[in-house]
């Protein structure tokens, strides 16, 4: 993402995690002038959102109702 931003590939970038370990890297992409959408499981049983992430997002869409996905035959759960 932060590569991207540096040489121009994109102009909105979406980030789809949680952890505020991405808040620097989502800052300097903004910086750039690129906007950011994030997303990510609100579902506090598993796993949050960070606040900071959120505030550092242009936007934030919440991801709140996947059971499953299933790619090459392998399914893959929010649950587990």
């Amino acid at each position: 993402m932060l590569v991207g931003a540096f040489t121009n590939i994109f102009s909105v970038a979406i980030l789809v995690a949680g952890d505020a370990d991405y808040v620097p890297v989502v800052n300097e992409v903004r910086r750039r002038g690129v906007m950011v959408v994030g997303a990510g499981n609100e579902d506090c049983k598993q796993a949050c959102v960070s606040d900071e992430l959120k505030r550092a997002a242009d936007r934030f869409f919440p991801i709140s109702s996947i059971p499953s996905l299933t790619v090459n035959g392998k399914t893959f759960s929010l649950t587990t």
